[in-house]
């Protein structure tokens, strides 16, 4: 027979011991390590009896397959993308191995098994060989790009997890996919393959470093089954702004209208809220580890389900704000400058192909620049020499000299170093002339370049202008990677006040630089690169082949205005997205209370007990279903709501409360049937 009785009456974030010790306080009893082995029991008995009530009320329901929570509604309209998914790694989630002594399992349907994940172990091996060799896998078609770029760099999770820190932690975190309502690539692939294999065709899916996991995806086994579904990835909306320009014009979500409004952080919002778990799971074995993890993500569904229709509304809210405010100006700017919708979205396509232009250095410029910079050296090296052998001849006194006539050692040593700087300078002087002529030689040249030449000269600047890129594309690391220090430090709402040395350094130099720099260069201020690093126009003060600054796309005025027409498209695929999962939500709060209510009226004779847990369970969602209700009928009431409105639509929150109170006073009717025909 038990002994001890636990009673909770709330949920907690604490951990088992910590809980404990407050149930202690508050009960005036002190603590002792062996309720925390009885509390821990005890919850995990309670837990195990709540998973096999789920469990039966799951089978009831006809919800038995793994994918039950993804699936779709029947005859629902097709959006293009179908799905918009989010998904990114957490490693505050670690946890010790061996931690304590557990062999049990847990299994969750939020997970999709070890086994699916280690499929892609060997992908990730041969995407990295690929990648080396630059040799494209599967067919030419494939619209993934293997120009991985400098991009993930800027990101620490997008490395691979050391081998040490494998060996430290049994888990090193969670790898979750979200849809709209450094991390081991395997993990990635293994997610893809499971949205792939439930949803199919279309499906749009934004990530933190899309760029390179576009070639990863391209690289692997998934390669072509990805192709044919038109799977598509790209950058979450804040994270975007951190990778470099030619990237943003591909894979930035402002570029792509059809995603409307959304951001696609919804990682960042779940592991905010998941972060308050990893305390309290460091340690626990793999069993407990799994199962508070369920527990948490069930708790957030429940919680988001309960928001989803206040999240409707205020999305429709926030499109139609966007569309009154936005629309007066860009038609006013549009009539001011004569620029049509075409031009604007020209202006993408031109600055794309600019910069893909631009950085492609062609061959017969890298053996220009390395001719240039031969001469270079072969003219300060001739300098040298002219320098060293126009020295007047040494000549001696006897002050220098020995009583034996020989020079001293401090004399003797002054020539050693001389005659070895001189043979030195003849070294380079030869090297210098046989790399020129080898370069001559590959460029056709048949007479050798002067430096007053007009070929000279525009290398030279060619080279100084390489100079001054590599300068810039170091501020614009060094400012973004401030930035991001600040939004860690939840300070983003605030300027950079404190300014590391190194930047002050470089932005002098850039300074010194850009008058140089044909066409000049405006010179910058911290404020301009608080700017610059979130409009991207960093990019711009690169390249001096061609003159770019006089280019619309580069006025930051029409950048402004380019910017406010791709939030206007946006905010109007958003209406359109929203009309259709409105119509979804009403469908499926009909749907759900109609089948809760008829299950429980079927298993009344058969099963009185499930149908009482099921009864338990359509009174839970009915009230949540009510406030739906509610919700929805305050979007039907929205000015400008062009969606579809059911036929059954209510008519506001009093008849709302009338209709709770009939049917609370209807299930208390069953309820007591029920008891009845359970002789309790």
């Amino acid at each position: 027979m038990p002994s001890v009785a636990i009673s909770l009456q709330c949920q907690s974030s604490f951990s088992v011991q910590a809980f404990f010790k407050v149930l202690c306080a508050l009960n005036n009893v002190t603590y002792s390590p062996v309720f925390h082995t009885q509390m821990s029991i005890a919850f995990d008995m309670y837990l195990d009896l709540l998973r096999r009530v789920e469990h039966l009320v799951n089978t009831a329901l006809g919800r038995t397959t793994p994918q039950w929570r993804l699936q779709h509604l029947e005859n629902e309209v097709r959006l293009i993308p179908s799905r918009i998914q989010a998904m990114d790694g957490n490693q505050s989630m670690k946890c010790m191995p061996l931690a304590a002594a557990d062999n049990r399992t847990f299994t969750s349907d939020y997970d999709i098994g070890n086994e699916n994940v280690d499929l892609f172990k060997d992908d990730v091996k041969r995407s990295c060989r690929s990648a080396k060799g630059k040799h494209k896998l599967g067919d030419s078609d494939s619209p993934f790009d293997d120009d991985e770029g400098i991009c993930s760099n800027n990101w620490k999770a997008s490395h691979a997890i050391s081998e040490d820190t494998i060996r430290v932690f049994d888990q090193t975190g969670i790898y979750i996919k979200m849809c709209r309502s450094g991390e081991l690539a395997k993990y990635g692939l293994a997610i893809l393959n499971h949205l792939l294999t439930t949803f199919g065709d279309d499906l749009l899916v934004g990530c933190d470093i899309a760029c390179s996991f576009t070639s990863t995806v391209n690289n692997s086994s998934l390669s072509k089954r990805a192709h044919q579904c038109h799977l598509q990835l790209l950058l979450n909306s804040f994270h975007g702004y951190a990778h470099e320009r030619k990237c943003q014009l591909v894979y930035h979500p402002m570029y792509h209208t059809s995603v409307g409004l959304e951001d696609m952080e919804t990682c960042e919002r779940v592991f905010s809220a998941s972060n308050s778990v990893a305390r309290g799971v460091r340690h626990a074995s793999h069993f407990h580890w799994g199962q508070f993890l369920d527990l948490h993500f069930q708790q957030w569904d429940e919680d988001k389900y309960l928001e989803l229709s206040n999240f409707l509304y205020n999305n429709y809210k926030q499109a139609l704000k966007i569309i009154n405010d936005v629309t007066p100006v860009i038609e006013a700017y549009k009539s001011s400058t004569g620029y049509t919708s075409v031009i604007i979205e020209m202006w993408h396509s031109e600055e794309a192909a600019f910069l893909a232009k631009a950085t492609k250095e062609s061959s017969e410029d890298t053996l220009r620049v390395a001719y240039v910079e031969a001469l270079e050296k072969l003219k300060k090296y001739n300098a040298i020499w002219h320098q060293m052998t126009t020295v007047p001849w040494m000549s001696q006194v006897p002050e220098t000299l020995t009583p034996v006539g020989t020079l001293k050692l401090v004399d003797h040593a002054h020539i050693l170093a001389t005659e070895k700087d001189r043979r030195k300078i003849i070294r380079e002087l030869h090297l210098a002339e046989n790399t020129a002529s080898d370069l001559e030689y590959c460029l056709g040249l048949v007479e050798r370049w002067v430096d007053t030449g007009s070929e000279y000269v525009e290398t030279l600047n060619y080279i100084n202008n390489c100079t001054f890129i590599r300068i810039v594309e170091k501020l614009e690391s060094l400012v973004v990677a401030r930035l991001f220090e600040l939004a860690k430090a939840n300070l983003m709402g605030t300027s950079i006040t404190r300014w590391a040395k190194t930047i002050n350094n470089t932005l002098k130099k850039y300074n010194e630089l850009a008058p140089k720099q044909t066409p000049p260069r405006p010179q910058l201020s911290k404020a301009d690169i608080t700017r610059y690093a979130w409009l991207s126009d960093f990019e711009l003060l690169k390249h001096a082949r061609e003159d770019i600054l006089h280019k619309p796309w580069t006025n930051p005025l029409n950048q402004e205005m380019a910017a406010k027409h791709y939030k206007f498209k946006a905010a109007h695929e958003e209406i359109i997205c929203l009309n259709v999962e409105i119509q979804q939500l009403a469908t499926w709060v009909d749907d759900e209370d109609n089948l809760l209510l008829r299950v429980m009226e079927n298993l009344q004779s058969e099963d009185p007990q499930l149908a009482y847990l099921i009864l338990q369970m359509k009174l839970r969602r009915q009230r949540i279903n009510n406030v739906h209700r509610v919700h929805l009928h305050a979007i039907y009431a929205l000015p400008g709501y062009t969606g579809y409105k059911t036929p059954a639509d209510i008519e506001g929150e009093v008849r709302m409360e009338l209709m709770e109170d009939d049917m609370a006073n209807e299930t208390i009717c069953h309820l007591g049937d029920i008891l009845d025909s359970m002789n309790v």
